[in-house]
């Protein structure tokens, strides 16, 4: 059975995306006649080393980390009018409903397995989850306050790009997904999934939330686990009372 996505898995834009290149932009020639050209794809940050064509079937359980601002009200453009999920600006959209739909539109994502290796890890160093994906996907602060999770399951075969994602050197500091001591998981950049008509044949959602945006940052387990403590024995104190 050929894979759902396969006519955009094998556009040339998708393997530069799944490598981090940074997309062509506007070159201006000239500004009295508004002339201008495009330049060429170029290396940019993130993505993922030598990705190679991976096959997922149905049925394969995904989970994905994104932001609420993935769900932001922005200029509208011909893909937002073309888009259902997205609103008019009049009509902010919100809800976890909303937002979990805006996050399934991304093409990036990790096999049960990938998360569960994670999860883990995170165990292992006493870091929140959403931490552990900043360290092992390499996802700065400046891309995404992993704010919302999703997890989902595949309904017809689907093609990704599978790889170890690359270092990534960012205001607030490199992260190094190859480090030692992380798990070497495979992200998964699946293409044509922001397109809603075969985002809906492709995943179905069956769980989503939002996380706090602070639990992605060093040390808030720990300061988590210690306010909880810190209610327990006050709740223990006033109940002896």
């Amino acid at each position: 059975m050929a894979a759902l996505n396969e006519e955009y898995f094998n556009q040339p834009e998708a393997l530069f995306e799944a490598r981090g290149d940074s997309r062509p932009r506007r070159k201006i020639i000239d500004e009295v006649a508004r002339t201008y050209e495009w330049t060429e794809w170029t290396a940019g940050e993130g993505g993922i080393v030598s990705p190679r064509r991976y096959e997922i079937a149905a049925g394969i359980t995904l989970v994905r980390f994104g932001g609420f601002g993935d769900g932001a009200d922005k200029d509208r453009t011909r893909e937002q009018i073309e888009n259902p999920f997205l609103r008019n600006p009049k009509e902010r959209a919100s809800g976890p409903m909303y937002f979990g739909a805006m996050v399934a539109l991304g093409a990036w994502w990790l096999e049960w397995s990938a998360y569960k290796a994670i999860e883990h890890y995170a165990d292992r160093i006493g870091e929140s989850v959403a931490y552990a994906v900043r360290e092992v996907c390499a996802v700065p602060p400046e891309w995404s306050d992993l704010s919302f999770v999703i997890q989902g399951t595949t309904r017809s075969p689907l093609l990704a790009h599978a790889g170890i994602g690359r270092v990534v050197n960012a205001r607030s500091g490199k992260i190094d997904p190859a480090a030692h001591g992380k798990p070497l998981i495979d992200q998964l950049f699946i293409p044509g999934l922001s397109y809603p008509d075969l985002n809906k044949k492709a995943i179905i959602v069956h769980s989503h939330g939002p996380l706090d945006p602070e639990m992605s940052t060093k040390g808030a387990r720990k300061i988590a686990e210690s306010a909880a403590a810190m209610q327990m024995r006050l709740k223990a104190g006033v109940t002896r009372r």
